[in-house]
């Protein structure tokens, strides 16, 4: 799953250099792994919370490429510091959600689309 998300997160930069939207690629981005998550069964409340807050994350992100275009250094190290970010901020998000439906199991089930 991760290289899959690699591979999209390198189609997205390359969308970005191609047209220069940022808000577009962020968009793609977080789509397919909104999608993805809802075919490996995440729960609802999980998807839309991680949605919102990777969107707001790689918006950001795609923005500051943008924006150092034209630095080749800056936009290097926004590129790989923005990539180990997003899999940390990934991680962390999922892990806050869960113990959070941990702590009531009758919303957790209610949620849960699987």
């Amino acid at each position: 799953m991760i290289i899959l998300e690699i591979i999209v997160l390198i189609v997205c930069v390359r969308l970005l250099i191609y047209t220069n939207k940022p808000f577009l690629c962020a968009g793609v981005y977080v789509a397919f792994t909104a999608l993805s998550a809802l075919l490996l069964g995440a729960a609802l409340l999980e998807l839309v919370v991680g949605a919102v807050i990777a969107l707001v994350f790689f918006s950001l992100y795609f923005w500051l490429l943008d924006y150092y275009e034209e630095s080749v250094g800056k936009w290097y190290l926004v590129l790989i510091l923005g990539f180990l970010l997003s899999f940390f901020m990934q991680a962390f998000v999922t892990a806050v959600v869960r113990s959070l439906l941990g702590a009531n199991e009758e919303l957790s089930s209610l949620l849960n689309i699987y």
